[in-house]
């Protein structure tokens, strides 16, 4: 995801991440390396941590957001049952939008990796 994008989520969620400091220590925080999907899940993240916000849980914070396999991955440092409803409603919703872009899509296998990609995105890849 670009800096951009990142950095508002960061902003507008500050209090779902650790502190900046922690967080731009690869050492210390899968975060540093940011939103490791692309643009086109950016409204799914926004409301998944708007509902992570809702819940205000003390102590959570959100570990890594990435693409694994095509699929959308976000883990936390606790989980409880609302916590796992809200990952997996996201990563449902992600499985048919296109992580470029945000259109409807499917998972695909482009050049041996698998994506999640619609029609128009995946005509620019081959």
């Amino acid at each position: 995801m670009n800096q951009d994008l990142t950095n508002t989520l960061f902003k507008k969620y500050s209090s779902l991440f650790q502190p900046e400091e922690i967080r731009n220590d690869m050492r210390q925080s899968c975060m540093y390396w940011g939103f490791s999907c692309g643009e086109g899940w950016y409204d799914i993240l926004d409301r998944t941590f708007a509902k992570f916000a809702e819940l205000n849980l003390e102590g959570f914070y959100i570990e890594q957001v990435k693409e694994k396999f095509g699929g959308l991955r976000i883990y936390t440092n606790i989980t409880n049952d609302d916590i796992e409803k809200i990952i997996d409603e996201a990563e449902t919703e992600a499985e048919n939008t296109c992580e470029r872009c945000g259109k409807p899509s499917s998972i695909a296998v482009i050049n041996h990796w698998y994506s999640t990609v619609c029609e128009e995105c995946k005509r620019k890849d081959n």
